[in-house]
């Protein structure tokens, strides 16, 4: 079961057409962060809640 986080993260993703995946997935995460859908203290998404690449995941974090 993927975290509200991660489908965030994910439903996000795909509107940043350009870049890497792991650029656009770090711009996701900032923005998400900036925005408070992550708030102080929270964990992040597990990798493998993300149905990405792990070692792409594990870069970004």
């Amino acid at each position: 079961m993927r975290s509200l986080y991660a489908d965030h993260l994910l439903a996000h993703l795909q509107f940043l057409p350009r870049g890497s995946l792991q650029q656009r997935l770090l711009i996701c995460m900032r923005n998400a962060i900036r925005e408070g859908v992550f708030p102080g203290g929270s964990r992040l998404p597990a990798t493998r809640d993300l149905s990405l690449s792990r070692n792409n995941v594990v870069s970004v974090y």
